[in-house]
């Protein structure tokens, strides 16, 4: 052993070396204890965002020989998470079968799906427009969800391969699997889990998890092996309530062929909104819609120096969400009704008129201050990472068609007294905001349907029109929003957003966005402790 780690800190290229495999098998074998090194060498390397999707193969490879002989699966890795969660994390099935399972196991168990789901999809999707399956992309990362060098530099031509949606149904079927040999712990054990440094401590099992993860084999695998459905977590919900809040339909399904007995215990249980599963159903089907009286740009004033024209061909009269004004929505009644449920809403006018973010979003002041800001655009958002075409260049000096969609992150020191006014919302000001951006485009450009996490999209001015898909009606697509739409599309929830409203999108709820109008405005995804 010691002689295999020596060549490595000699050349942690040696890793690449069928040298290196043959090293491993025949190495005279530590106990447990002394395998840190070794371990710790290897997940450190795997984890460095340098290292090449190739060597990340030989690295796994090495790993499930270690694995198979002995490693302490608590050995602390960068971040000071254990070698456990990240083989747990990055779903390396053939390592963690060889693992001397800890308790902590279910809980890192719990992350499978939340961690790289974003990069996995921009993955597939980059890739597939080349013939190549979602199967083959989960290979050549095993597990590993980053895009790796060689996917970000093969900029795909259109005609290499016909543009795919990805269903997001498909990449659930793809990714989700039991886990080998659940132990004790894990099939009777409740544990504390902590998925952000951001969010507190939650109470719960890994049956919980399974149904976030939409994972029936792992809660057939747990059922079978004594797990008591009746299990709640630290909001008070069973199966049950998560099924109906995340629209798990097959995992609902599986609840509904339990014995009537059986379906009467968990249908009876209230969380701690004092819910049942089929009122946090009925409530999700249901439609709350307030008439508000438009707002002064809307009836036909423009005030804002955006071009106001409107593309009337793509305008919808829908209103498929539910519609609340600011006046009777608090940041309490936005988390119980809404994001405790992954129920979309949009809340009509947070701004006024004269508010001062109105007005630094007026073009001749956002031009002055943010003017000179480089940026990237393209006819999709952040397009390079789809493999589509993107141009940086001075936001000023822009043109203005429907391929010339900006959408940027913001800059936490640059634009902190920007963040720092949005982050004030009353609405919102309570909530963990991880990733801020503004967008501006031109009327008729837009976001194609894509999904990721909890968020919130705030229009600053102009006006938008939404398409909404449940999670397992989602699919993810790289295909320009105006052409998409021109090809006619599956039925969907629609409806209009305007200069002031703010838009509750729920975790992969899948989205696409045409502008109606030039729209300019913010957008932030952010951390629930509900449902991560």
């Amino acid at each position: 052993m010691q002689a295999w780690l020596k060549a490595f800190e000699a050349d942690p290229g040696f890793v690449d070396t069928p040298e290196a495999l043959v090293a491993l098998r025949e190495a005279q074998w530590p106990k447990l204890f002394r395998t840190r090194a070794i371990a710790a060498a290897l997940m450190n390397l795997y984890l460095d965002p340098t290292t090449s999707g190739g060597t990340r193969r030989c690295i796994h490879s090495l790993l499930v020989v270690a694995a198979s002989r002995g490693i302490d699966p608590t050995t602390r890795c960068l971040g000071g998470k254990t070698f456990e969660f990240y083989a747990c994390h990055f779903r390396m099935h053939d390592v963690t079968t060889n693992l001397e399972r800890t308790r902590a196991s279910s809980r890192h168990s719990g992350v499978y799906l939340v961690g790289f789901m974003g990069a996995l999809v921009k993955a597939a999707s980059k890739r597939m427009r080349a013939g190549v399956t979602l199967e083959q992309v989960l290979e050549e990362n095993q597990g590993h969800y980053r895009l790796e060098p060689a996917l970000q530099s093969s900029l795909l031509s259109d005609q290499a391969g016909s543009e795919k949606d990805l269903r997001f149904e498909d990449v659930i079927s793809a990714v989700n699997h039991p886990i080998a040999d659940l132990n004790r712990s894990e099939t009777k054990g409740v544990y504390k889990f902590k998925s952000h440094t951001l969010l507190p401590e939650v109470r719960q099992h890994l049956l919980h998890a399974g149904v976030m993860s939409y994972n029936l084999p792992l809660i057939e695998d747990l059922v079978r092996g004594g797990a008591k459905l009746g299990v709640r977590d630290g909001y008070g919900r069973n199966i049950w309530h998560l099924a109906e809040i995340v629209e798990a339909n097959p995992i609902v399904s599986f609840i509904e062929s339990l014995p009537p007995r059986a379906q009467a215990k968990l249908g009876k249980v209230r969380d701690e909104y004092g819910r049942t599963p089929l009122e946090i159903r009925e409530w999700k089907q249901s439609r709350r819609n307030f008439y508000v009286e438009p707002r002064q740009d809307v009836r036909g004033r423009n005030e804002s120096g955006w071009r106001s024209t409107v593309a009337t061909q793509w305008a919808t009269e829908s209103m498929d969400i539910d519609m609340v004004p600011a006046s009777e929505m608090t940041a309490e009644r936005l988390i119980s009704d809404h994001i405790s449920v992954l129920k979309p809403v949009i809340i009509k006018d947070v701004l006024s008129a004269s508010d001062e973010l109105t007005r630094l979003f007026k073009r001749t002041a956002f031009e002055s201050r943010y003017g000179g800001t480089v940026v990237s655009t393209g006819d999709i958002p952040y397009a390079a990472t789809l493999g589509r075409e993107e141009q940086r260049g001075v936001l000023s000096k822009l043109g203005r068609s429907a391929d010339k969609y900006v959408f940027s992150r913001l800059h936490q020191e640059r634009d902190e007294r920007l963040i720092a006014e949005f982050d004030s919302f009353e609405l919102v000001a309570g909530l963990p905001n991880t990733y801020w951006q503004f967008y501006l485009g031109p009327m008729e450009s837009g976001a194609p349907v894509h999904f990721h996490g909890n968020a919130w999209n705030i229009l600053m001015h102009g006006r938008k029109k939404w398409l909404m898909y449940p999670p397992l009606q989602g699919f993810y697509s790289t295909v320009p929003i105006r052409s998409w739409l021109k090809k006619g599309y599956p039925r969907a929830q629609e409806f209009t957003q305007e200069a002031g409203d703010l838009v509750y999108v729920p975790r992969y709820w899948a989205h696409g966005v045409i502008n109606l109008k030039e729209s300019i405005g913010v957008a932030t995804e952010f951390l629930s402790p509900h449902i991560f």
